[in-house]
């Protein structure tokens, strides 16, 4: 665990076809290497938003179950914005994350 937090900050990139962590941007085949954190941190939060904005309710719901967000009854029928307020307080709350 402690290891992936180093790996996430500063110029770190991950090759998924080589599977090899780098400090260049540049794979081995020679394309463009995101930085770890947009690759594993900020890509998987767009993709949610980008899932409830659109209501793709199949989608978002097997992204929730494999983040262990579970959703009272009432929550289930929130849609789009209303809904995305709910998620993101459970996945990252404010008071939690204020007052670590």
């Amino acid at each position: 665990k402690d290891r992936m937090v180093q790996k996430l900050w500063g110029d770190n990139f991950y090759d998924p076809n080589s599977k090899k962590w780098k400090k260049t941007p540049k794979s081995e085949d020679g394309t463009t290497l995101r930085r770890a954190f947009v690759q594993f941190i900020l890509d998987p939060i767009y993709k949610l938003f980008d899932t409830i904005i659109k209501d793709e309710t199949e989608k978002y719901n097997k992204m929730l179950k494999s983040l262990g967000i579970v959703l009272k009854c009432e929550e289930k029928d929130l849609r789009y914005k209303h809904l995305l307020k709910v998620v993101m307080n459970k996945f990252l709350p404010v008071s939690d994350v204020v007052l670590e």
